[in-house]
């Protein structure tokens, strides 16, 4: 209901202090675009994935489509950065939408650049050394400079003249003739997806190392021909078993990763161990849960107050002689990154996880850091863990205190059971 009848999924998300970014925690103040965004959210991951694959209905106009599906995705990846610290999870999701651009959009692109002449570049190489050739090639290859023109210098008499005396390739544009680092910084000028990085490779500390290099490289041909021996032209040939093989394979591992998110569905009760197995040994398996089937309603946040050897108190998180100096407030600013605040939210109820973190603070003060007190000790310590409830009309109920672990950094403080004696 959170999701789809009340549409507070947004409203509850953005209240979870651990997360909310500064633009996330000025966002709270509209509620009714918060219920919007979870409106979109819920159609574009519905209706996202139908459009991305049956975008062929709109005819000649299917790119389109499926670059509008693409770009609401990746807006709804960036407005979760911009409102929750939650790691790097928007920006690979965003990376892993650009693989669904069309063709389409690279061609107009291409065709962009071609009419603003970017393309009108000549690449003049040493004919008798087979390096260059596969340089230049590799260069127009990769910089998507397709249209571009290679050339032996040996075919041109004042070309070769020049490669002679500077002993270097030579690019020749319709501003000029460019040697050694500096054409390849006009080459880059030129390139629709490096045009970008030109000005940082021409700033003077980069241009005289490069230069320094290419000149290396100049002087060594026939070395670095030998290093580059592998690099063989090759027909492409289609390998009507490898062909099937992969097929197969695709297939296999889509049907694979449906059967595992099928059976993450609780309510749908799917077994299905094969798939799941295969999951596992591959390490495809995910639990995409965090704000599914609803987000968390309660704030988090954690305080260890610890004595030190002298008697003396203070709090291990933030350093303060307060020893209950952590507040919900306070709390988010001293989570280092997206795996501590992982960590904190699994710390109620896990033994496990507070004991080898007790284990883990008694060595970062004692052995490694010690930053507060110089010189002391840290003797013991709790971890306490609160929580409190967020209600749908921007209140917060009464705040919950759980003693996750009492932890002891040296054996004698450790006081003895009955059922040890």
């Amino acid at each position: 209901p959170i999701w789809r009848e009340e549409l507070t999924a947004v409203f509850y998300s953005s209240r979870l202090d651990i997360f909310a970014t500064p633009f996330g925690f000025w966002l709270r103040n509209f509620p009714n675009f918060q219920k919007g965004s979870t409106l979109f959210t819920i159609i574009l991951e519905w209706g996202g994935p139908i459009l991305l694959l049956g975008a062929f209905v709109f005819g000649r106009h299917w790119w389109k489509a499926r670059c509008l599906t693409i770009l609401c995705f990746v807006l709804l990846h960036l407005g979760i950065a911009a409102t929750m610290w939650i790691g790097l999870f928007p920006y690979i999701c965003i990376t892993l939408w650009l693989i669904f651009i069309p063709g389409e959009v690279w061609d107009l692109w291409t065709e962009r650049f071609r009419a603003k002449g970017f393309n009108k570049m000549t690449l003049y190489y040493d004919g008798e050394c087979n390096f260059c050739l596969k340089m230049v090639r590799i260069v127009r290859e990769f910089f998507l400079l397709k249209d571009i023109r290679i050339y032996k210098t040996q075919d041109f008499p004042e070309i070769n003249s020049l490669m002679i005396q500077h002993n270097s390739w030579v690019v020749v544009t319709d501003n000029g003739r460019y040697f050694h680092w500096n054409a390849m910084i006009e080459v880059m000028r030129r390139s629709p997806i490096l045009r970008f990085i030109a000005p940082i490779m021409n700033q003077k500390v980069i241009l005289d190392f490069s230069n320094r290099v290419y000149r290396w490289i100049a002087s060594h041909r026939q070395l670095m021909g030998k290093m580059s021996q592998f690099l063989e032209y090759r027909t492409m040939k289609r390998v009507n078993s490898l062909y099937w093989i992969n097929e197969f394979l695709g297939a296999f591992f889509f049907v694979t990763l449906l059967m595992w998110n099928l059976t993450t569905i609780k309510r749908w009760n799917i077994k299905a161990p094969f798939f799941q197995n295969v999951t596992r040994v591959f390490h495809f398996y995910q639990e995409w849960n965090m704000f599914a089937p609803f987000p968390k309603r309660d704030n988090v946040w954690v305080e260890i107050p610890a004595e030190l050897v002298d008697g003396s108190q203070i709090e291990l998180l933030t350093g303060d002689r307060d020893i209950y100096s952590i507040k919900n407030t306070i709390f988010p600013s001293v989570v280092k990154n997206e795996h501590w605040r992982k960590f904190f939210l699994n710390l109620q109820g896990r033994d496990d996880y507070a004991r080898f973190y007790g284990g883990y603070l008694c060595r970062e003060w004692n052995v490694r850091n010690i930053r507060w007190v110089p010189g002391v000790r840290l003797r013991k310590f709790e971890i306490i863990v609160y929580s409190q409830l967020n209600f749908p009309n921007g209140d917060r109920g009464g705040i919950s205190k759980v003693l996750s672990w009492h932890h002891y950094c040296f054996k004698e403080d450790k006081p003895i059971s009955p059922s040890s004696l």
